[in-house]
């Protein structure tokens, strides 16, 4: 019973609660759709922002995943929020500072 009570509350606990959870409620600077799931949207956006920093990969639930790009510890450049929903996927992006062009949003583009 005690295990059952720690999984339910485990479960109910928010992913993030840190450092990430701050750069997730930022400005969204650009959001795209994609009949594409969020999984099958990870290596190409992977790609297009390694050009800001290093991309790190985490799962937000079952379905959803979210990118954090940066150039190493405490150095946050931005963030890809992707969200399983009917028929494909949404994508937002965060971004810190210089780096958002018409370029990177055209191959951002190019992988939904």
């Amino acid at each position: 019973m005690i295990a059952l009570a720690l999984l339910l509350i485990a479960s109910q606990a928010e992913p993030f609660v840190g450092e990430i959870k701050e750069r997730l409620a930022a400005e969204v600077r650009a959001t795209f759709a994609s009949t594409k799931k969020p999984y099958d949207l990870e290596i190409c956006t992977a790609d297009v922002v390694s050009v800001l920093g290093t991309p790190t990969v985490l799962r937000d639930g079952p379905t959803d995943v979210v990118m954090i790009v940066a150039l190493g510890q405490g150095a946050y450049l931005g963030s890809l929020g992707m969200h399983d929903v009917p028929g494909g996927s949404t994508l937002e992006l965060r971004l810190r500072g210089k780096g958002w062009d018409d370029r990177l949003k055209e191959r951002i583009q190019a992988c939904m």
